[in-house]
């Protein structure tokens, strides 16, 4: 006997008897992260150069991962968690100049790995970041 659609039950009344919350794939993290060599590799870039401001210095470092919410950095002096700042960057030719505030702070071999979420990032550039991950799934530049 063949099953069709019409055999099985409406679920209309479907409850279920526990509390369940589906895992988020990505952690805790809302967006997913291009890493520095994915963008390196569509980019054809050997690695991404960063401008950080703050209200007392500058500082200089290079692109580890980027996000349309935000990025990491290696530089070469700490900048504190909480510090508001001004990140200026090339992603090919397009260049993003954005707002952010300083989300963590670690050390790896003597440099700095910075965290940073953007604030107000332009709509046109949030697109164009989250667009890179599409290029990479497709295998484009």
């Amino acid at each position: 006997m063949k099953n069709s659609w019409d055999d099985i039950p409406s679920l209309d009344d479907l409850e279920v008897d526990w509390e369940y919350t589906p895992d988020n794939p990505l952690g805790r993290r809302e967006w997913v992260r291009i890493s520095d060599t994915v963008l390196y590799q569509i980019l054809d870039e050997e690695y991404i150069a960063i401008r950080i401001a703050t209200a007392k210095s500058h500082y200089t470092g290079y692109l580890l991962d980027l996000s349309p919410k935000g990025l990491a950095v290696v530089v070469n002096r700490e900048i504190k968690q909480a510090v508001p700042v001004k990140v200026g960057f090339f992603i090919g030719k397009r260049r993003v100049v954005v707002k952010g505030i300083v989300r963590n702070s670690t050390v790896s071999a003597g440099n700095y790995r910075i965290g940073i979420e953007f604030v107000d990032l332009d709509e046109e550039d949030a697109s164009f970041i989250a667009g890179l991950r599409t290029a990479r799934c497709f295998g484009k530049k």
